[in-house]
């Protein structure tokens, strides 16, 4: 998720994360940095259709994502607590 009026992260940032992560999804929405605060009622639903959605990386139809199992494979280094590569703790 980006805002196309963010002066804190470039859009053009997460641009280039989408384009560097395979299978990844960018939504852009209408709004600056905090808008996931300032809007939640609008943003919520976008945020909860991506951690409950299931495309093949783990996680099953309707089954929360767990931060570990998506960023490992997609960013080839991910640490998790206590510098293992699984996802414990999340």
């Amino acid at each position: 998720m980006a805002g196309d009026d963010d002066p804190l992260i470039p859009l053009v940032n997460a641009r280039i994360m989408h384009r560097l992560i395979p299978q990844s999804e960018l939504h852009i929405y209408h709004g600056g940095h905090l808008e996931l605060g300032a809007d939640a009622a609008r943003m919520a639903p976008i945020v909860e259709a991506f951690l409950t959605a299931g495309n093949g990386t783990g996680a099953a139809d309707g089954e929360p994502y767990r931060l570990g199992r998506w960023t490992g494979a997609a960013l080839g280094g991910f640490r998790g607590p206590g510098g293992s590569d699984d996802d414990a703790g999340y």
